[in-house]
C-alpha cells in the first residue's frame, strides 16, 4: 500500500541510524488532550491487525501530500516521506469522520447529509432529555453508543467521497521508504506533527 507522511526532519535521520521506529505521541503537545481518542485508535488496531503489539500509530496518508503551503525559508526542516506498507499493517479511516472521535461526538451512521443531521438531532434529543448532555465523560450506556458509532469512521469505501482517507500503521520502517522529500516548515508546522520517533 501506497502511503505518504510528514515528519520533522529528525524522524527521518534517527530512522536511516536505527533502521526502525516507533511513535511517540507523547512529544506532540496535543498528545494529552486527545490521548482518549488516540487510545481508542490503538484499541480498534489490537481489533484489526493481526499482528499488531500495542505501540501509538503512525499517520499517513492515502494520496501524495503537497508541500507548496508549508515551505518557508528558515524555518526547521521536516520530511515528506512515501513509504510502500503491506496492507495487513496498515489500517485506514476516513478522516473526516475522525474528527467524532477526538470531538467525543456520536458520529451518525449515514453518508446522507439530512438523515445524519436527523440522527444526530434524535442523539442530541435523548442524551438532553436524560440530562447526560453536559456530563463529561458520557456516562453509560450513551458513551459505549457514542464509542461504537466512531467505528463508521472504517467504512472508508463509503466514505472516501467526502472524507481523505487516513492511514495508521505501528512501526515505521527503513525498508518501507520509497522516497524522502525535505522541506522547511512553515511556522505552526511542528505542533501538527502527530508523532514522534522513540
Amino acid at each position: 500500500m501506497r502511503l505518504w507522511t510528514l515528519q520533522p526532519e529528525t524522524v527521518w535521520d534517527q530512522l536511516q541510524s536505527e533502521g526502525k521506529l516507533y511513535a511517540s505521541p507523547q512529544a506532540s503537545e496535543f498528545f494529552e488532550e486527545f490521548r482518549d481518542s488516540y487510545d481508542w485508535m490503538r484499541e480498534q488496531m489490537h481489533k484489526r491487525l493481526t499482528q499488531y503489539a500495542g505501540h501509538y500509530p503512525w499517520w499517513a496518508y492515502d494520496y501524495k501530500l503537497h508541500l507548496r503551503r508549508c515551505r518557508q525559508h528558515g524555518m526547521d526542516r521536516g520530511v515528506r516521506m512515501e513509504v510502500e506498507i503491506a496492507a495487513d499493517r496498515v489500517l485506514l479511516s476516513a478522516y473526516g469522520a475522525w474528527h467524532f472521535v477526538l470531538n467525543h461526538s456520536y458520529l451518525p451512521h449515514t453518508t446522507d447529509d439530512t438523515e445524519g443531521e436527523a440522527e444526530s438531532d434524535a442523539w442530541d434529543r435523548e442524551i438532553t432529555a436524560a440530562g447526560a448532555s453536559r456530563i463529561r465523560p458520557l456516562p453509560e450506556p450513551w458513551r459505549s453508543r457514542m464509542t461504537t458509532s466512531w467505528e463508521c469512521i472504517f467504512d472508508v469505501v463509503d466514505l472516501s467521497e467526502t472524507n481523505t482517507i487516513q492511514a495508521c500503521f505501528e512501526e515505521l520502517r527503513l525498508t518501507d521508504v520509497l522516497e524522502v522529500k525535505h522541506f522547511d516548515q512553515q511556522p505552526g508546522w511542528r505542533t501538527c506533527f502527530r508523532n514522534y520517533a522513540r
